[in-house]
């Protein structure tokens, strides 16, 4: 007497959410799987259980390689499952809530390994015999497949409407979408709206204060954990990264850039939306932020890594580039004693001639000259005139780039299938129209600085510290990356040229005559005349 084998049952789980594996819906598909099992004769395998918590049907993830409908599939086809095993599921839309025509397909791609699929909530069978030779079973299918997909697709579209109009509202009104906000805020439940953590909102303007002097991300967290300051969040003691996320949030003044997702390229992608201004209560004034900008932006950034806790040498560090090829200046060590600044590419040899030039003969140059140096401050109305310019071409690219992105969605959205190629057309022009909304902001960050003169008082704040008895190199070397964007160094004729933030102005140094030991002047006069010129003279007349 043959005994046949037992056949064996695997139960598939596919939550919305993780938290409803925490709930009645675990319960529920784990009952339904026993009981049926139970009824007819089958053995449940629960060492090997398949659950997709959180994952998503609609997108067809729980069928991908990530997804556990995927490793039952892959299990079958290694004969991991043997053929003629049972998939119990809830319902077909746990399985896929895609097209019907791709859902259907996920469900042909089990029962053509072997399995048998068996849906719970009605006890109907699907294989290769009852989509083969039962049109109602098929027919069942596609629709069960039909009215899943257009549940969740209504949802979506719903779930988008709401929070397109949370936007709307938020751009209007400043209320607040949800009460997700950066660690130095919360959401005052009476008001509803959010508010400064006083303890909190004090670290924040110190990590702008201290970076505005110098000091580098790495000092910093190096300095909170000293004074034993408690970190935001759940970290156990304040890291240099943490202090990179506070600088690089534009909440610090206010703004929130909302995030839609893209699914076209099928993956998930957070795409940026236009930034919501005033959203959040600002914790450091604009001027700040507009110097710290600048740093960021138009310079080197403070010192950090293992060198930023040591002695700053070189005041003009970050800002120092070769005039002949635009290459980094960096100083270096002969075994004599003194200090030379030479091109980085120079020095790989990489192309640059290799010229060292002493750096004290530079800085002590540029101290005796630095008060004539500031008399020579470029017109800032031509500047500002300048700016406004950039912003109005700026304006008027983000108005062409919202008039072609209008026309390509209704392109998009009157083709059906949508067309892959307008799609990564739109993915593109969406990013590129982001990037110069953030020029933008940029540019009005700009624009505002030099409308309240905050030029000249970077440059008194600068002369305050080369007048001080106790010359504080990190300070002066953080005022001047405010000021300027680069200063060019000739090490054949000993030229320095200054390229100031807000303007196109460059201003020349000269020194007169170089010694061994330091400057040797002509009657006492290291510089020659202080020119300002709009365009800089040819490199073969530095070089």
């Amino acid at each position: 007497m043959n005994i046949q084998p037992a056949i064996k049952a695997y139960s598939y789980l596919r939550f919305s959410t993780p938290e409803q594996m925490q709930g009645d819906s675990f319960r529920r598909q784990t009952a339904l799987a026993e009981s049926y099992s139970n009824q007819h004769g089958l053995i449940l395998d629960t060492s090997l259980t398949f659950q997709d918590a959180g994952v998503s049907a609609f997108r067809g993830r729980n069928a991908g390689p990530d997804g556990q409908l995927g490793a039952f599939l892959e299990a079958v086809r290694n004969g991991i499952v043997s053929e003629g095993s049972y998939l119990l599921v809830e319902s077909l839309d746990r399985i896929s809530r895609q097209t019907a025509r791709k859902a259907l397909r996920s469900l042909e791609d089990v029962v053509e390994a072997g399995a048998v699929v068996v849906t719970l909530v009605d006890g109907r069978k699907y294989d290769k015999e009852s989509l083969d030779s039962d049109p109602v079973s098929l027919l069942l299918s596609i629709l069960t497949f039909m009215r899943a997909h257009e549940e969740s697709a209504m949802k979506a579209s719903r779930l988008k409407a709401v929070w397109s109009e949370k936007r709307k509202q938020a751009v209007s009104t400043n209320k607040p979408m949800t009460s997700s906000c950066p660690a130095w805020i919360d959401l005052d439940k009476l008001s509803g709206n959010y508010r400064l953590i006083p303890e909190r909102a004090e670290i924040v303007q110190r990590v702008f204060a201290m970076t505005l002097e110098g000091v580098g991300q790495g000092l910093i967290a190096q300095t909170f954990n000293h004074e034993s300051l408690p970190c935001f969040g759940r970290g156990k003691f304040w890291h240099r990264t943490y202090i990179a996320k506070i600088l690089e949030n534009p909440a610090v003044i206010g703004v929130f850039i909302p995030h839609a997702q893209d699914h076209s390229s099928g993956k998930k992608v957070r795409i940026a939306l236009d930034p919501i201004k005033d959203y959040f209560p600002s914790v450091i004034d604009t001027d700040t932020y507009e110097r710290f900008t600048s740093m960021r932006l138009e310079s080197v950034q403070p010192r950090r890594g293992k060198h930023a806790a040591k002695p700053l040498n070189n005041i003009f560090g970050g800002l120092g580039k070769c005039v002949l090829c635009n290459s980094t200046m960096t100083m270096t060590n002969k075994g004599d004693g003194n200090k030379y600044l030479v091109c980085t590419k120079a020095k790989a040899g990489a192309g640059c001639k290799y010229k060292t030039l002493n750096y004290q003969i530079v800085e002590d140059g540029f101290l005796k000259v630095w008060e004539d140096l500031f008399t020579k401050v470029p017109n800032l109305s031509a500047a500002s005139g300048s700016i406004i310019a950039d912003l109005a071409a700026l304006q008027a690219q983000i108005n062409w780039l919202d008039e072609t992105i209008a026309t390509l969605t209704n392109a998009i959205e009157s083709t059906s299938p949508p067309s892959a190629t307008l799609l990564d057309r739109l993915g593109k022009l969406e990013s590129d129209r982001i990037s110069v909304i953030q020029q933008h902001w940029n540019y009005s960050l700009r624009l505002n600085a030099v409308e309240k003169n905050t030029l000249i008082l970077r440059l008194e704040s600068l002369r305050v510290h080369l007048q001080d008895t106790e010359f504080d190199k990190i300070k002066i070397n953080a005022l001047l990356r405010q000021i300027f964007k680069n200063i060019y160094i000739c090490n054949q004729k000993k030229v320095l040229q200054f390229e100031w933030h807000h303007s196109d102005i460059r201003t020349y140094l000269r020194l007169s005559m170089i010694g061994r030991n330091g400057c040797i002047y002509n009657d006492q006069v290291a510089i020659a005349p202080i020119v300002n010129l709009a365009k800089p003279p040819a490199l073969k007349d530095l070089s």
